[in-house]
């Protein structure tokens, strides 16, 4: 294997984006990765001509046009379970499912999309023409969250994608975010919460926590989670006197907070960045066979830098550790 064949490839499902080209540029100037605009020929050009950038070294892939299309199409036939060919042909000159079944067919590939697809468009693509680990019913997802004066991030799920998980739903979220957040952390905790903390307040919503909770421990012996608990009490030690059993593990030192549903978690990430001044990188979509990024359809070309980068470092990681 040579040092190019090492070197991972960035798929970028919208190459027309300006935004995506700008970041593609930045990126393809530090030799970190591969790269992949995925597109119209005629529009991914068009719109690097009209902004004056260079896409030199750069691969750019036309569905309509790209030699490896019928093959991408037989492939969903025979390994994604599509009955007619001409179904799976149609699908495949989409830039979404055409650029996830390239990183499908390909190890050292990651998926970057959602500059201009909304996040069900891409966890349909992603969904369909990848599939999930084994093990995961359903994708996820997770936000690395800087705040100022902190050593370390916090890490946030799910903001993006499960809307309303139930109880097994939320134990999976849980453990896979706690995989997930190992990359980031040098000592992972985490916060299932609630507007409860152990038994203070009940709700239906409140034992599904609680049942969550229970279900991750099971699942996952290794795991130092505690719940159900309030985000007070998670975060300072001052007030998980209060609130929490003293031998609690988790509670006043969480750094991996899981919320009981999508309004909460996407409530919760976004007051963090208007009120305190946080940075937010993701989503980072996780459950998937291979690596999955989703832009907000706002971001700009250094978030997309950001994402990118980080997405390597996983990847890199996840390969370093693999046997």
């Amino acid at each position: 294997m040579t040092l190019s064949d090492q070197i991972p490839t960035l798929v970028f499902a919208e190459g027309a984006d300006l935004r995506i080209q700008q970041a593609a540029v930045a990126l393809s100037k530090l030799k970190l990765a591969h790269i992949i605009l995925v597109g119209k020929q005629d529009e991914v050009i068009d719109c690097a001509k009209n902004n004056k950038l260079c896409l030199d070294g750069m691969t750019l892939l036309d569905p309509a046009k790209a030699s490896c299309t019928a093959d991408f199409a037989m492939y969903l036939c025979d390994y994604r379970g599509i009955k007619q060919r001409k179904v799976a042909q149609r699908m495949v000159q989409k830039n979404l499912f055409f650029a996830a079944t390239l990183v499908a067919r390909n190890s050292n590939h990651i998926l970057i999309a959602g500059a201009q697809a909304t996040t069900k468009k891409v966890l349909e693509a992603a969904s369909f023409c990848i599939g999930y680990e084994l093990g995961v019913s359903a994708p996820s997802s997770y936000f690395l969250m800087h705040l100022p004066g902190k050593p370390e991030p916090f890490v946030l799920a799910d903001c993006a994608v499960a809307v309303n998980p139930d109880a097994s739903e939320l134990a999976q979220i849980a453990i896979s975010t706690a995989r997930s957040a190992t990359q980031h952390l040098q000592q992972v905790r985490v916060a299932m919460l609630s507007f409860s903390s152990f038994g203070s307040g009940s709700h239906a919503s409140v034992d599904k926590v609680r049942e969550a909770t229970e279900r991750a421990k099971a699942l996952a012996p290794w795991l130092s989670i505690s719940g159900e608990i309030q985000a007070d009490a998670a975060l300072s030690e001052s007030i998980a006197v209060n609130k929490a059993p003293a031998e609690d593990p988790v509670a006043g030192r969480a750094n991996v907070l899981i919320f009981p549903d999508l309004n909460a978690g996407n409530i919760a990430y976004k007051l963090l960045q208007e009120l305190a001044n946080a940075q937010a990188i993701g989503p980072i979509l996780q459950g998937f066979s291979s690596p999955v990024a989703d832009l907000s359809r706002g971001a700009t070309s250094s978030n997309i830098i950001e994402i990118a980068k980080l997405m390597l470092q996983l990847h890199t990681n996840n390969r370093i550790e693999q046997p």
